[in-house]
């Protein structure tokens, strides 16, 4: 059963699934129905898309999250070089919450988070979904980390180049991990 008030009559709605996976609520049992729920409604708001992202993310659904940006972004973009607060083009149309979901993708696609602040320590945990190739920087106090994906079958070949100062921890096939120090890094996870 999906998550809403026993008052609640009305068809279960994809924010109020996305933060009971978030916020732990909901746990892997509840994942099957929830997903059901993600795939056939489009409550959120710009606003609330990251936490439904989020949630797909933390369900082991990148393809599902992946295809939820594709249908959804274009809908505010349409040609402009900013995003519009509302999915209907209305409000400001360089709103800083639209983006959110776009963070999700060097933290949850390339798998880049921190573990530490600042970066001191981060994780590499990509989760590509159907995607090939993926490679992102992100811009730390301690220098850039690189991280270079290509995907050839249920190998990952990752290139991670970790800042001097830095440790980096990969999550790797076989539920095996990591530790890498400064410098660049060939590997297969």
């Amino acid at each position: 059963m999906e998550y809403r008030s026993p008052r609640n009559t009305d068809v279960p709605d994809d924010r109020v699934q996305a933060l009971a996976v978030v916020s732990g609520i909901a746990g892997p049992d509840k994942y099957e129905v929830i997903k059901k729920v993600f795939a056939e409604r489009y409550y959120s708001t710009t606003y609330m898309f990251h936490y439904v992202l989020e949630a797909l993310f933390k369900m082991g659904e990148p393809e599902l999250a992946l295809d939820r940006m594709k249908k959804m972004y274009p809908t505010i973009m349409n040609g402009y070089s900013t995003l519009y607060e509302h999915w209907n083009f209305s409000g400001s149309s360089n709103h800083a919450w639209t983006g959110s979901g776009i963070i999700l993708l060097s933290g949850k696609v390339a798998g880049i988070e921190p573990t530490a602040p600042g970066f001191r320590r981060f994780r590499v945990a990509p989760q590509m979904g159907y995607l090939r190739h993926v490679s992102c920087t992100v811009d730390t106090s301690y220098g850039l980390i690189k991280v270079t994906l290509d995907r050839k079958g249920k190998r990952i070949n990752a290139s991670i180049i970790v800042p001097e100062g830095t440790t980096c921890e990969v999550s790797a096939s076989g539920g095996k991990t990591m530790l890498l120090q400064s410098g660049t890094h060939n590997l297969k996870i």
